[in-house]
């Protein structure tokens, strides 16, 4: 018997679509930054064909230039004083910019939960993340480094 025959068709909900798998976007956010990240999830709203995402993408946005602008213009956020007095002076940055990635990864994911949840519960395969990971890299390394120019001239 086929499967397909037990699924309602008068029903306007969409079938499963494969999303790519969250550890390899906690991967991606912790190690490449946030604006890789932002991208790289920014593939999954558009796999769902959801264009209301692109708020919150911007936002996200948003918030890494204001990172960038407060800690190279001297306003260094709390959490930045916290990390440069128990960590040391090198990598504070990179270590405010993982925190930011890891809680963008956890509102990204509720985002998308429900759909998360369809693809355990119909058994629907994760794509192969290759190919979105190494574009993602590239153009958000890119990104990242053009906007901090753009930013804070003096930085780079």
């Amino acid at each position: 018997m086929r499967d397909d025959l037990l699924t309602p068709s008068l029903s306007n909900t969409a079938r499963t679509v494969g999303l790519y798998s969250l550890r390899s976007s906690l991967l991606l956010g912790f190690f490449a930054g946030p604006l890789p990240l932002v991208l790289y999830w920014s593939l999954n709203s558009y796999r769902l064909k959801r264009p209301l995402d692109a708020i919150a993408y911007l936002l996200a946005i948003a918030g890494f230039a204001a990172l960038v602008y407060a800690y190279y213009s001297g306003a260094t956020p709390e959490f930045a004083q916290w990390t440069q007095r128990h960590l040391g002076g090198a990598g504070t940055m990179r270590t405010v910019l993982q925190a930011y990635a890891v809680a963008l990864w956890a509102g990204f994911y509720l985002m998308h939960r429900k759909q998360y949840r369809s693809m355990g519960l119909f058994g629907v395969a994760s794509p192969s993340p290759w190919i979105a990971l190494l574009a993602c890299v590239i153009l958000g390394v890119a990104l990242t480094y053009g906007l901090i120019a753009l930013l804070v001239p003096e930085a780079i």
